[in-house]
């Protein structure tokens, strides 16, 4: 009960805070707006510069799918032509010796 007296005559005394305290705080309190502003402002081209990487990320992801996708195609296409070279080739060696005894025959 003494506290509350105690605040009461506080206030007959002075009735409003004191004016430079209140000035002192209506600095404080744009100073911090501005700087948490800046704050908002910095961290907000942050989150689009993240948005924009993830972006490049998906989509150097794809062309790497892409990428990989096509070399296994190409080493699928490389296998099949070196069984076509080495069918032709055994089809090479096989006409030279018929070649070879044709030769061998006509002298």
């Amino acid at each position: 009960m003494r506290n509350n007296y105690a605040n009461k005559m506080s206030f007959d005394y002075m009735k409003e805070s004191c004016p430079d305290v209140d000035a002192a705080i209506s600095v404080l309190d744009t100073s911090i707006k501005e700087v948490t502003s800046k704050f908002r402002d910095a961290l907000t081209e942050a989150c689009a510069r993240i948005l924009e990487l993830e972006q490049d990320n998906t989509s150097l992801e794809e062309q790497v799918s892409d990428l990989e996708n096509e070399k296994e195609d190409l080493e699928r296409e490389v296998g099949d032509l070196r069984k076509q070279i080495d069918r032709l080739t055994v089809e090479i060696d096989g006409l030279n010796d018929a070649i070879s005894d044709d030769n061998l025959h006509l002298t």
